[in-house]
């Protein structure tokens, strides 16, 4: 019999678990010539890497929490995303109102000079005070607060990014494996390798591979899948601690996104989200129950409700609510007593066998906007395990859609429009913001409005949903309108349904994608119904 270094099913680096960790180290691994397979027991990204804020910032309350290290990395990364996919990652003004009863005035300077200077800054402004009346056109803030100060940082489409580093691993020829579950792992000590078994999650399809090393990326599980599906001792205990999330109708036409000091020494953003919405987050909750079961709780309602209207003049409420989120952030367990305390920083844990080989490295933590960073650290680690691996290469690689200069995002917008002239600005906009440079080859061929094919609302048309069904490993309604094109919040429930029927149809599975048990942000009916069908 042959071994399995001979077959097809052999790889020198398995990873499990498809969010922004686990896609960043299998594009950077397949990018240095390594053999990769990815899977995940879910969609891409449908846990914690897009239940985000949608930031890629340096964490300025972090520094309060003296975590230089993590804040550097992070600023450092900053400009360095911006420029991998600037049709996905944009400069955000940020807007800090000062109250005088919380931080002081020297305290916000001193944390916001050191944001500055931390790392190397090209793109974006340095920090600076302002009076508010004058910086916010009809302000909404309550008169009380007159003094603040705008730094910048970026937001960024998160479920996108992790979709973009899956193509880009594929395209330097890993195998990508959404909805495939590990189900046991076992070392072969005498033979060097790891054998795992994986099986379809909503299909009758099982299989065996087996690697010379194995990555556990697999977020708020990575305890719980060396204990359970290696059957050893993990060498880091976990906590889950939930992060929840308000959208509201942008009603005051911000701009700047506001940063909220709150009473119990914590921030909440307010930031403007996909033109017409604001995004109320984030809270800091030990979760304990089911991880498919994450829901964001009254008292959490209650609080982001009361911080933002302890700032705004016209206060909102419970009916103001459009939809809300929630997920877990799978940090480090350590010795801090309040959950907005432990570091957000990564840990990266290395166990070997009695030869020292046969690597497992379990990643714990970590926060989005250090993905790249991880990525390098963690191949760095296995430097001796492939000594014939090729050179770190992502930090100057753009994103696929993204290889053009961040100053030219309108000239490239420019292009598509000039092409298409008959498509709706709305939808151009929306396209290059999405795909970048591959919206031009998305509406390829396409010559009027009846070469799209279905319209399925919103500006969704078939051709768009064929490219995410065939490109973007898009298999259920949900995949669609919740991390690949975030137009669930302009669909109503009939446009869905359709949907939902079309994409089943191609991709042979229940439309509804019940058994794949994710969560998802719970939307107001009373809105999907208001829309136009």
């Amino acid at each position: 019999m042959n071994q399995p270094s001979d077959t097809d099913d052999y790889y020198d680096l398995c990873v499990i678990g498809g969010g922004i960790n686990g896609v960043g180290i299998a594009a950077d691994a397949a990018g240095r010539g390594l053999r990769v397979l990815l899977c995940d027991q879910h969609d891409l990204g449908s846990a914690t890497s897009w239940t985000s804020s949608k930031l890629i910032h340096g964490g300025l309350r972090y520094l309060e929490q003296y975590q230089f290290r993590l804040v550097r990395e992070a600023l450092n990364e900053r400009e360095i995303l911006l420029n991998k996919a600037p049709h996905l990652i944009r400069p955000q003004p940020f807007l800090l109102p000062h109250s005088p009863n919380l931080r002081p005035k020297w305290m916000i300077r001193l944390g916001l000079f050191l944001y500055d200077h931390l790392a190397g800054r090209s793109i974006l402004p340095s920090s600076k005070a302002v009076h508010i009346p004058q910086h916010l056109p009809n302000n909404p803030l309550q008169c009380q607060f007159k003094q603040g100060f705008v730094y910048s940082d970026c937001t960024v489409d998160d479920s996108r990014l992790v979709i973009l580093n899956a193509i880009q691993a594929q395209e330097k020829g890993a195998t990508i494996l959404p909805r495939w579950r590990c189900i046991h792992g076992l070392r072969h000590e005498d033979k060097k390798y790891w054998q795992l078994n994986l099986e379809q999650v909503g299909g009758p399809q099982k299989k065996t591979v087996f690697c010379k090393v194995l990555i556990n990326a697999t977020g708020p599980w990575a305890q719980t899948f060396i204990e359970s599906v290696l059957a050893q001792p993990s060498p880091r205990s976990i906590r889950w601690i939930k992060g929840s999330h308000l959208l509201t109708q942008n009603t005051n036409n911000l701009t700047d996104a506001l940063i909220l000091q709150t009473d119990d020494q914590r921030v909440v953003f307010v930031i403007p989200y996909l033109d017409n919405f604001l995004l109320i987050g984030t809270t800091d909750i030990l979760h304990q129950g089911n991880l498919n079961s994450i829901r964001v709780s009254q008292d959490e309602i209650n609080y982001l409700l009361s911080t933002y209207n302890q700032y705004f003049t016209q206060p909102i409420f419970a009916n103001d609510i459009i939809s809300q989120f929630a997920g877990v952030r799978p940090l480090c367990s350590d010795e801090s007593h309040a959950p907005s305390a432990i570091s957000r920083d990564y840990t990266l844990e290395v166990q070997r066998n009695k030869h020292n080989s046969q690597a497992l490295l379990s990643v714990f933590g970590g926060k989005l906007t250090t993905y790249r960073k991880l990525a390098e650290s963690a191949l760095a680690l296995l430097k001796n395990d492939f000594p014939d691996m090729g050179k770190p290469w992502t930090q100057r690689a753009s994103l696929p859609g993204g290889d053009f200069p961040y100053t030219s995002l309108e000239e490239m917008r420019s292009s598509f429009n000039s092409q298409f002239p008959w498509l709706d600005p709305q939808i151009c906009k929306r396209v290059t913001s999405s795909y970048g440079t591959i919206a031009e080859k998305i509406f390829r061929d396409s010559h009027q409005e009846e070469d799209l094919g279905i319209n399925f609302g919103a500006g969704l048309y078939q051709k768009e949903v064929d490219y995410l069904i065939e490109q973007e490993w898009a298999m259920c309604s949900k995949d669609v309108i919740w991390r690949r094109t975030k137009l669930a919040y302009e669909l109503n429930k009939e446009q869905i349904s359709n949907l939902e029927h079309y994409v089943g149809e191609r991709t042979n599975l229940a439309a509804n994608a019940s058994q794949f048990s994710e969560n998802h942000p719970t939307t107001l009916l009373k809105y999907h119904s208001s829309k136009k069908k």
